[in-house]
């Protein structure tokens, strides 16, 4: 077998096609790091959502009295947010 290395052709792009790939990966960067910040941000609000004990989920909303019990330290007549 023959193990030369042969010269393949590259792609060189011209000053301006340079600049404008440059700035769109660098667009492309700062909007990624906008959804990550903003999935974090949800992420933030949704856990604290569920910590303050304002958002419940019930199975059958139709038929439950919307109530935690007392030793619960629910309060009669609570809702779930819609």
């Amino acid at each position: 077998m023959n193990w030369e290395i042969r010269p393949l052709p590259v792609f060189l792009p011209d000053a301006a096609r340079a600049r404008k790939a440059a700035h769109a990966l660098e667009r492309e960067t700062q909007i990624q790091w906008e959804i990550d910040r903003l999935r974090h941000s949800q992420a933030d609000a949704a856990k604290d959502l569920w910590r303050s004990g304002r958002f419940e989920v019930y199975p059958h909303a139709e038929t439950h009295s919307y109530s935690k019990s007392n030793s619960e330290g629910g309060r009669e007549g609570r809702r779930p947010f819609r």
